[in-house]
C-alpha cells in the first residue's frame, strides 16, 4: 500500500464543503480518562487523576443503560495507569512495568499480574488468542491462551514511542509519532508498511469501525482546532472529519467507537468523555462544478480535461501540502498538461471551486 503524505490541513480546509450529520455532546464528567472500552452496555475507563507516576489512578466502570450514569471504581490506587482493552470476561489494563487483569463479572474484582517487566505501555490490540502492546520504543506481544505467558517483541525499532493500535484482518496499524503504518501478524518477521505518514499531530487515538479508521488529530494542532481523521483502508484514500472545535487546551486522548457512537476522551485538565452518535454517518463533500464539469481521467499520466467547461479559466494545481505547483489558462477545447508532475494526490483549482485527482 502507498503511503499517503499529509503535511498542512489548511489548504483542504479552503478546498472542501464541509458538512456533519452529528453533534458532539458532553458525555461524562469523570476524573482524566485516559482510554476506554466496552462490553455489552458498559463502558471500561482507565482514569489518572494526575497525569504522573503516583498512586491515584484508578479502572472504572458506567453502565450506559443507568440514566444517572454512576461511576463505579474497580481497582485504585494504581501508579500511571495508561492502557485497557476487553478479552472475553478479562480486562487487562497496563501500569508502567506490568500488565494486570481483572474479571469484570466478579462482584469485587481481584488483580491479577499476568506479565511484567513491560515498559509504559501506550495501548493494546487483540488478534486471535495474542495481545498486542505499543512499548516504549517497540510493539510486543503475549499469547493469552497460555497460564504464564511470556512477553515476545514483535517489531522494535521505533524513534517515537507507538501511542495507539488497533487490527483489521490480520494487520496491526500502529500510530507512532506523526504517522501510521501496519504489520501483517502471521509473518515471522514482519515488515513495517507506512500507511498515512507526516499527519499535522501525533496520533493518540484511532479506532477501525466498519472498515475506516478513525484517527484522532488533537495534539499539536492548531490552537482551538480538535480533528479526527477518517481513513478508509479499502479504497487507500483519506476524508477529514471536522468532529469539534475548542478553545483552549484540551486534547484527545482516546476514541473509541460502541455500536455506532463514537466516544472521545480528553485529556490535560478536561476531565469528562464526549459523544458522537451516528459517528458513521459524518460525510464530506467536494464542491462538483454545479454537477457539470467533470475532470477526466483520474488517475491520469499525461493530461486531464475538463468537459462541459463553458470558457476560457484560469486554473492552478496545489499539492496535498498547500503548494502551487502549476498555474495557466485553460481552454474549453484544450487538455492541461501534467505528466511532468510526480505521482501523487493533487487540487485543480479554478475560482473558488476545486476537483482532486490523482497523477499515476
Amino acid at each position: 500500500m502507498k503511503a499517503i503524505q499529509v503535511t498542512v490541513f489548511t489548504l483542504l480546509f479552503g478546498l472542501m464543503n464541509w458538512t456533519t450529520n452529528a453533534q458532539i455532546e458532553d458525555f461524562l464528567t469523570v476524573n482524566k480518562p485516559m482510554a476506554v472500552d466496552f462490553k455489552d452496555n458498559e463502558m471500561y475507563m482507565i482514569l489518572n487523576s494526575s497525569g504522573g507516576p503516583v498512586s491515584d489512578g484508578a479502572v472504572a466502570k458506567v453502565d450506559l443503560t443507568d440514566v444517572d450514569l454512576n461511576i463505579e471504581i474497580l481497582v485504585d490506587n494504581l501508579i500511571y495507569p495508561r492502557a485497557i482493552h476487553i478479552v472475553d470476561d478479562y480486562l487487562y489494563y497496563a501500569i508502567p512495568t506490568s500488565i494486570r487483569r481483572i474479571n469484570i463479572t466478579d462482584s469485587n474484582p481481584v488483580p491479577e499480574l499476568v506479565v511484567s517487566g513491560t515498559n509504559y505501555v501506550r495501548a493494546f490490540s487483540y488478534i486471535g488468542d495474542e495481545l498486542y502492546m505499543a512499548e516504549n520504543d517497540k510493539i510486543s506481544k503475549i499469547d493469552l491462551s497460555l497460564a504464564n505467558p511470556s512477553k515476545v517483541t514483535v517489531i522494535d525499532g521505533f524513534t517515537e514511542q507507538p501511542l495507539a493500535l488497533d487490527a483489521l484482518n490480520g494487520e496491526l496499524y500502529i500510530a507512532y509519532g506523526h504517522n501510521v503504518s501496519k504489520i501483517n501478524v502471521s509473518e515471522s518477521n514482519p515488515v513495517l508498511t507506512d500507511v498515512l505518514i507526516n499527519l499535522v499531530g501525533k496520533i493518540y487515538g484511532m479506532d477501525f469501525y466498519e472498515g475506516d479508521l478513525y484517527i484522532e488529530q488533537s495534539h499539536n494542532y492548531p490552537s482551538g482546532q480538535k480533528n479526527i481523521m477518517k481513513y478508509n483502508v479499502a479504497q487507500n484514500d483519506f476524508n477529514f472529519e471536522d468532529v469539534v472545535t475548542y478553545d483552549g487546551g484540551l486534547t484527545i486522548i482516546d476514541v473509541k467507537f460502541h455500536e455506532n457512537d463514537l466516544y472521545i476522551a480528553f485529556a490535560g485538565f478536561a476531565n469528562k468523555i464526549s459523544i458522537l452518535e451516528d459517528a458513521d454517518t459524518l460525510s464530506i463533500e467536494e464542491y462538483t462544478f454545479q454537477d457539470k464539469i467533470q475532470l477526466t481521467p483520474n488517475p491520469a499520466t499525461h493530461l486531464i480535461s475538463l468537459s462541459n467547461l463553458n470558457s476560457d479559466v484560469n486554473y492552478s494545481i496545489f499539492d496535498v501540502n498547500g503548494k502551487v505547483i502549476k498555474r495557466g489558462l485553460v481552454k474549453s477545447d484544450q487538455a492541461i498538461v501534467i505528466e511532468e508532475l510526480n505521482s501523487g494526490i493533487y487540487f485543480l483549482k479554478i475560482n473558488d471551486d476545486t476537483l482532486k485527482f490523482i497523477k499515476r
